[in-house]
C-alpha cells in the first residue's frame, strides 16, 4: 500500500495485527510488556523488536521498560510512531528477520494507528502490531471508566493478566472515530491526556 493509497484509501491498511491486549492498569501493561518482549527474544532468535509510542510520555516509560531487560540488546529499539517509515523497513535484513511491533498506547486519531499498520504492511519481512492498553489510559477512560476495572476485578481479571479480543479493538475504532469527527485540531501533546486537552476536551478525563 502506497502513500497515497493511505492517505485517501477506504480502511487502515492491512497488515499482521494481533487482538489488542488490555491491561488493568499502567504497571500492568508496562510489566506486560516487558514480559512479552523477554519472550520474543528467546523464542526468535532472528527476531527486532520495536517498542512504540504515540507520545514522548509513553516513549520515555517504555525506554524505561527496555533498559530494565536483562536481554534488551541492540534487537530492541524505542521510537515514536512517527519515526516509522519505509527507509527503517529496508533496513532491516528480509531473509533473516521477524519484525514485531509492540504499541504501548492508541492514539486518539485513528489515522495515527493506520500509520503503524501501513509501515508494517510495506515491511519486506514478516511483521506483526500489537497494541498494548490499559482501562488507564486516556483513551480507555473516554469509554470505560472506572466501572469497568471494578467489573473485570469481579470476574476474576488481576492485575498481571491481560485480556485480548477483536471487539475491543473496534471499540477503541469507534470512540476514535468520534474524537475525529470534533477534533478542534492536531496539536502536538507530550501525552495522550494533554492532547486530549487541547484538541478535543470533551473526551479528556483525568
Amino acid at each position: 500500500m502506497g502513500l497515497f493509497d493511505f492517505l485517501f484509501g477506504g480502511g487502515p491498511p492491512r497488515a499482521n495485527v494481533a487482538p489488542d491486549q488490555v491491561w488493568l492498569t499502567l504497571d500492568a501493561k508496562l510489566r506486560g510488556i516487558q514480559r512479552a518482549v523477554d519472550e520474543l527474544l528467546e523464542s526468535q532468535p532472528q527476531a527486532v523488536v520495536l517498542l512504540v509510542a504515540h507520545f514522548p510520555d509513553m516513549q520515555e516509560q517504555l525506554q524505561q521498560t527496555a533498559t530494565s531487560m536483562e536481554q534488551a540488546t541492540s534487537r530492541v529499539t524505542v521510537m515514536l510512531a512517527t519515526e516509522l517509515n519505509s527507509h527503517l523497513a529496508r533496513s532491516f535484513d528480509a531473509d533473516n528477520t521477524s519484525v514485531e511491533v509492540i504499541v504501548g498506547e492508541r492514539h486518539p486519531l485513528p489515522a495515527a494507528d493506520d500509520a503503524v499498520l501501513s509501515f508494517a504492511a510495506e515491511a519486506p519481512m514478516p511483521c506483526r502490531v500489537t497494541h498494548h492498553v490499559s482501562v488507564e489510559d486516556p483513551l480507555m477512560r473516554a469509554f470505560a471508566g472506572e466501572w469497568v476495572a471494578s467489573l473485570l476485578q469481579r470476574l476474576g481479571m488481576t492485575a498481571d493478566e491481560a485480556i485480548e479480543g477483536e471487539m475491543i479493538g473496534r471499540r477503541i475504532r469507534q470512540v476514535q472515530k468520534k474524537i475525529a469527527k470534533t477534533a478542534r485540531g492536531d496539536s502536538p501533546a507530550y501525552s495522550a491526556l494533554e492532547w486530549l486537552q487541547l484538541n478535543c476536551p470533551a473526551f479528556a478525563k483525568s
